[in-house]
């Protein structure tokens, strides 16, 4: 595990488990605009399923320590079927983009099936997994490039994502109750901080 994710799981032991909820929920919120990409380039998947399992798992954050299994089951199953098949896709870039987005919703799914922050913090790992793939995407680097790796984590791209996770942390700590207006409220900030991700940028 690097040291950011080990600093992440830190930081999330600290907020209740309600907050680590909306936590990996704002992530997912962050990977939607790629899923919504690869959709439109292929036409392929539906927004609107990943955006409905999406809605439920804000709406289970209002009252989180209820746990229908059989529903989050379902869900589970739904986002199954939204999975791109690499292998499939061989000539387009984004269904990776496509299929972390999945990954990352689904181990919210699982974190609040079992509780265990490990899944939590697969989120943070899938969405990191992401931006490194799209900073050296975007920026046509060298994979075997000896300072690849100091390169990524350098980059102020990675610089920006990490600090927009810090101020959602800090911001939930700042907030004991949550209701939907608080969760509309985030949402709305998340999307308004600058992108970590723009796949319009990558020219493959």
């Amino acid at each position: 595990m690097s040291k950011f994710l080990k600093l992440s799981q830190k930081k999330l032991k600290k907020l209740t488990y309600q907050q680590q909820i909306l936590f990996v929920s704002l992530l997912c919120e962050k990977l939607l605009p790629n899923y919504t990409f690869f959709n439109k380039r292929t036409n392929w998947g539906s927004i609107l399923k990943y955006s409905n399992v999406l809605e439920w798992i804000y709406n289970h954050s209002l009252n989180p320590e209820y746990k229908n299994i059989k529903e989050i089951n379902k869900k589970i199953e739904c986002l199954s079927k939204l999975y791109p098949d690499i292998d499939e896709f061989p000539n387009e870039f984004s269904a990776s983009y496509a299929l972390d987005a999945c990954c990352a919703m689904e181990s919210v799914l699982v974190f609040i099936q079992k509780g265990s922050l490990t899944d939590a913090v697969k989120v943070v790992s899938t969405l990191m997994d992401s931006l490194d793939m799209y900073i050296q995407q975007l920026e046509d680097m060298d994979p075997a490039d000896a300072l690849l790796e100091d390169k990524i984590q350098s980059h102020q791209l990675m610089k920006l994502e990490m600090a927009s996770q810090e101020n959602i942390i800090q911001t939930l700590q700042k907030m004991p109750i949550i209701n939907k207006p608080i969760i509309e409220q985030l949402r709305l900030s998340v999307n308004r901080f600058p992108v970590s991700i723009n796949l319009e940028l990558i020219n493959i």
